[in-house]
This record gives C-alpha cells, sequence and structure tokens, in this order.
C-alpha cells in the first residue's frame, strides 16, 4: 500500500536520526563530565544498557509507538472524513445543482429560439419578406461564402502554415 512505501523509506532514516542524537548526546555527556576521555567502561556500560532495555522495555516502546501511529492515523482519517462531510459535499451538491439549472435554462433558451424564428419564418412567408430578404445584399454575400467556404479554409489554412512553419 502506499502507507507501507512511506515507512519503508521513513524506518531507516529515523532509526539514523535516533542513533546520531543518541552518539552525539554521549559523546557530549562524556566531554562534559570525563573532559572528554572516552574510556572503555563507558561503552561497556551503554552495551548493558541496551541489553537490559531489550529484556525489559523494548516490547512495550515499539507497542506504544505502534499505538501512537494508529491514533495519528485515526485522527487523520476523521478529520479528511469531516472535511469531506462539512466542505466538500455541500461544494458538490451545489455545482451539481448549478449545473442543472444551467442545462434546464439552456434547454429552455434553444426552445425559445426555435419558436422565435419559427415565428419570423412564418411572418416572413405570410407577408412575402422572404422574397426580399432572398434578394438583399446580405443574402447573396451568405450563399457566395456558402459556395466558397471550402476553398476560404484551404487558403487560410495555407496562409497559417505558411507563416508558422519554418523549412
Amino acid at each position: 500500500t502506499g502507507a507501507s512505501r512511506w515507512f519503508r523509506w521513513l524506518r531507516p532514516s529515523l532509526d539514523l536520526l535516533f542513533w546520531l542524537t543518541s552518539a552525539l548526546a554521549v559523546f557530549h555527556v562524556v566531554y562534559r563530565f570525563d573532559d572528554g576521555r572516552v574510556r572503555l567502561y563507558v561503552f561497556v556500560l551503554l552495551c548493558a544498557g541496551y541489553l537490559v532495555y531489550r529484556m525489559t522495555l523494548h516490547a512495550a516502546v515499539v507497542h506504544s509507538a505502534f499505538t501512537v501511529v494508529r491514533a495519528i492515523r485515526a485522527m487523520a482519517l476523521a478529520l479528511w472524513r469531516l472535511f469531506r462531510a462539512l466542505v466538500l459535499t455541500p461544494v458538490a451538491l451545489c455545482l451539481r445543482l448549478v449545473w442543472r439549472v444551467l442545462v434546464l435554462v439552456y434547454r429552455v433558451l434553444c426552445r425559445a429560439e426555435d419558436a422565435v424564428f419559427w415565428t419570423l419564418g412564418l411572418v416572413a412567408r405570410l407577408t412575402g419578406l422572404r422574397r426580399l430578404w432572398a434578394s438583399s445584399p446580405v443574402e447573396r454575400f451568405r450563399r457566395m461564402a456558402g459556395e466558397r467556404w471550402e476553398e476560404f479554409w484551404t487558403a487560410v489554412s495555407k496562409k497559417i502554415k505558411s507563416k508558422c512553419v519554418r523549412n
């Protein structure tokens, strides 16, 4: 899992940090109280202390460390769930509501547009305005552009390529 990959590199790093800190603390104490003379009994007592720790306190320390990690994980999970319930879910619901309202408004406006243009077409057919519109300059331009539409976009494409693409 993702957590085990994270712990895979974290544990050796923390072990190294612990031993470096411990060594610095021991040498600081030896330097301060024994004038910096490292004697054999210092190493013997350190080894004895480590053995006593392994035989008595090791299991309790490891168990408590795992308990702390589980407690932190449970708190983080609870905070995530609270954040999701109080922030993300309401925001998502509001966005869905806004989206649905926009879709509804769009559909209503499309229907209104269809109705308006159907009405205008009906009025144009009944009044004869359609023949007048067919002979207007705008309609002639529209028909001419429609006939040459592909040629126009081919020319634009060539022009853009000639400006942008270097040989």
